[in-house]
């Protein structure tokens, strides 16, 4: 339930944060096909790798640091990519990581 209740109040929250992304600030072409404006922070992509990855490192450790790793290259393939700004997968990877702790003891 974890993963799902805090996508929830992330998708609300960026909603009305509606950071502009990459392309739009510097004019650029992102590398990854993206046509919305906005709704850059924190990155979803990441936030819901990270929550996942920590939610299920509580079952299987290996699993989980198998994912947080895949969710590190993803928010790096996202950055270079030009959809997100560091700070974006940042957040997304930290907002992820306490929702999924506060997820397992809750």
């Amino acid at each position: 339930m974890a993963p799902g209740i805090s996508f929830v109040f992330v998708s609300i929250f960026r909603h009305y944060v509606n950071a502009p992304r990459p392309y739009e600030v510097a004019d650029i072409e992102p590398i990854i096909e993206k046509e919305t404006t906005g709704n850059s922070f924190p990155s979803r992509h990441v936030f819901s790798i990270f929550v996942i990855a920590t939610t299920l490192y509580f079952i299987s450790k290996p699993l989980g640091i198998l994912l947080m790793i895949a969710g590190v290259l993803l928010a790096i393939l996202r950055v270079v990519g030009g959809v997100h700004f560091p700070r974006d997968v940042i957040a997304g990877a930290i907002i992820g990581i306490v929702s999924g702790v506060l997820g397992f003891y809750l």
